[in-house]
């Protein structure tokens, strides 16, 4: 079974205006599909996004990196 994730990708325009700094990015999982953790489908999203190409500019807590994730093919 496929595993479906809508998610919303925002620039974090404030943090950037306070701190001087280049601007990150905020990820909300809307949906998911089948149901999971929101935790664990936040993981395998930022897993996902960083081994196509984009980069976390400002990886949050709740995003860890894990050190494969720039070599991880799907």
């Amino acid at each position: 079974m496929p595993l479906i994730i809508q998610i919303t990708i925002s620039e974090d325009t404030e943090r950037s205006r306070r701190k001087g700094q280049v601007p990150g990015c905020h990820i909300h999982v809307d949906q998911i599909s089948p149901v999971m953790a929101a935790t664990e489908a936040e993981q395998m999203t930022a897993e996902m996004l960083l081994s196509h190409g984009l980069s976390l500019m400002t990886p949050s807590a709740s995003f860890p990196t894990p050190p494969d994730a720039t070599t991880k093919k799907h």
